[in-house]
């Protein structure tokens, strides 16, 4: 197909594409470091020991969550990232939702810190922090955010003080450090996980497979081929993470669920043992026909039956808006978002 272009609007568009980048330029170059402000959230600091500080949040709102959380980043990178800007702020955001927040900052790495090992920071300064939350709330148990590195060390410490953590949430937290080993299990007696999450434009996310649901139907394929060829299924840990900015996120995340369902049925239906015969041969065009074969199988009216037999209802998204639970949910949170912050992060 031809693509008929005007010359005249393409000009135009290039010319205005132009007198943008130059606009943005003579910002960067106006602006100093001083105009620049990140992490301006309001907080005190309340423990400090050698160069790592322990800093409570000051409530925006009327406290909603009595847990408090403690926002663990990693020694790469900062905790600012957190609180880069008031309208893109997850501080802010769980502020403006009633948390008590706490966060700690590793302070800036240098060659002092060569001496600390992992014990140090989990068993040593997390743990303090912990138990300063603990005794400044009178509270057993804290709710732990990790991100990144803090995350494993999150992770870490939760397993050994199970009971003083009553809630953990990762994110971008590498686990399995041996999924590159040689002949390793997929498992490796730890835990996998994929995180489901389209982004390749912008700030906005897309709905599961809305660009190349193949790769993801070919995902789900390399985890039921471990199922087959070891006997055992595989622990898998399943993630979405996804906020729309225009897209009702509702909406978009059944999308994204019924999409997962469609594309892990559609693998599931694959011929192992004819794939592992023809790849053995080399007949690579009728190897790829029979997962293609799979992919293209239209796998709906068995979804539909398969949720009708479990009592759900066969068409998630027309049930959900024939609910009005939207509706009802804005409107009773509706003061309370008021005061909220709204980020795509």
């Amino acid at each position: 197909m031809r693509v008929k272009v005007d010359p005249k609007e393409a000009m135009e568009e290039f010319t205005a594409f132009s007198k943008r980048l130059e606009a943005g330029r003579k910002l960067l170059q106006r602006t100093k470091d001083s105009d620049v402000q990140i992490a301006t959230a309001p907080k005190r600091e309340v423990w400090r020991q050698d160069k790592v500080a322990l800093y409570h949040y000051e409530p925006v709102a009327k406290r909603t969550v009595s847990t408090p959380v403690l926002i663990v980043y990693g020694l790469i990178g900062r905790q600012t990232m957190m609180d880069l800007q008031e309208d893109r702020s997850l501080v802010r955001n769980l502020l403006g939702q009633g948390v008590d927040l706490y966060v700690v900052d590793w302070g800036s790495p240098s060659r002092s810190d060569r001496w600390l090992n992992l014990e140090d920071y989990i068993e040593g300064y997390l743990a303090d922090c912990v138990e300063r939350i603990c005794e400044e709330t009178g509270l057993e148990k804290i709710t732990l955010l990790g991100v990144c590195e803090g995350g494993v060390f999150t992770t870490c410490y939760a397993a050994n003080h199970p009971k003083r953590v009553k809630n953990l949430m990762l994110t971008i937290t590498p686990i399995d450090f041996h999924a590159g080993d040689k002949d390793a299990p997929l498992h490796h007696g730890m835990i996998g996980g994929f995180h489901f999450n389209d982004r390749r434009y912008a700030d906005d996310d897309l709905t599961l497979g809305s660009i190349d649901p193949y790769q993801i139907f070919r995902i789900f394929h390399e985890i039921h081929h471990y199922a087959w060829e070891t006997g055992a299924a595989a622990d898998v840990a399943y993630m979405v993470d996804q906020s729309h900015n225009l897209k009702g996120k509702m909406e978009a995340m059944i999308q994204t669920v019924c999409t997962a369902q469609e594309l892990y049925a559609k693998a599931a239906i694959v011929d192992h043992a004819r794939l592992a015969s023809l790849q053995q041969s080399c007949s690579l065009v009728e190897a790829e026909e029979t997962l293609r074969g799979a992919f293209w199988y239209d796998v709906r009216p068995v979804l539909r039956e398969w949720r009708r037999s479990h009592g759900l209802p066969e068409d998630p998204m027309q049930a959900f808006r024939e609910s009005g639970y939207l509706e009802r949910i804005t409107a009773a949170r509706k003061e309370r978002n008021a005061v909220s912050v709204t980020t795509y992060a």
